[in-house]
C-alpha cells in the first residue's frame, strides 16, 4: 500500500514519462526530417540541379 502522502508522486511520474516519450519522438521526427532533406539534396546533386548544369 502506498502512503497517502506519496500519492501525488504518481501523476508526476506519469507526466514525466509522457514528456520523455514526446521528447524522444520529437527527436526522431527531427532526425527523419534531416535525413529526408539530405536525401532530397543528394538527389538534386545527382540530377545536376544544385551544380547549375
Amino acid at each position: 500500500m502506498i502512503p497517502k502522502s506519496s500519492l501525488w508522486i504518481i501523476p508526476l511520474q506519469k507526466a514525466a514519462k509522457n514528456l520523455v516519450s514526446a521528447a524522444s519522438s520529437a527527436e526522431r521526427k527531427i532526425e527523419l526530417e534531416k535525413q529526408v532533406e539530405c536525401a532530397v539534396y543528394l538527389c538534386k546533386i545527382e540530377e545536376g540541379e544544385e551544380m547549375g548544369f
